[in-house]
């Protein structure tokens, strides 16, 4: 009985090779944490088309602060084009100015109370100083008054994103890389 408690047991093979295997292991374990974290954290800003229902991603733009973009669409009255001019402040748009061709029901007014000055420019004419920040802008899409996003200079005919009748929502989100990736190529437009 005393021989079996003094044998010197000898370590088996199976246990030193998974004892070698461990730092591997966690090491593995460490890197998809970190590729996972880093898929799926938001954080890019960018803006955003997304679709009502779904919230499916049609289009995600990189953007810097202080940058502009307009919403462009036909007026569905006077069927004159009408453009919504936006800045981009933290992660709200904020509408500074709207131009227009001709007057209409639904076009602004100074004496609405939006905006502090009117001019005559070139493209139409211009009601600035308006200032209101948006956090989403909502769009029912339909062929009259077919809405175009024009982002740094680049036409991007909404309608061509989604169908006529489709609610869309533009504004400024922070997504995550995997969540960019599953956006469809927006390519011809850029």
């Amino acid at each position: 009985m005393m021989h079996a408690f003094f044998t010197r047991q000898k370590p088996s093979r199976e246990k030193d090779e998974r004892a070698g295997r461990s730092p591997a292991l966690l090491f593995l374990a460490a890197v998809l944490v970190l590729c996972t974290a880093f898929l799926t954290v938001p954080a890019t800003r960018r803006l955003v088309v997304e679709l009502d229902d779904t919230a499916r991603l049609l289009a995600a733009l990189p953007v810097e602060e202080g940058e502009r973009i307009r919403i462009g669409f036909t007026h569905s009255v006077n069927l004159s084009p009408v453009w919504d001019c936006y800045e981009i402040r933290g992660d709200e748009l904020i509408l500074r100015s709207t131009v227009f061709q001709t007057y209409g029901a639904g076009i602004p007014i100074l004496d609405d109370g939006l905006g502090t000055g009117f001019q005559s420019t070139p493209e139409g004419f211009e009601i600035t100083g308006i200032d209101l920040p948006r956090a989403d802008i909502p769009i029912q899409l339909q062929t009259v008054p077919d809405h175009t996003l024009y982002y740094r200079q680049t036409p991007i005919r909404l309608l061509e994103l989604a169908g006529s009748g489709s609610l869309i929502h533009i504004g400024i989100r922070r997504i995550s890389l995997l969540r960019m990736l599953s956006v469809r190529s927006i390519a011809p437009y850029l």
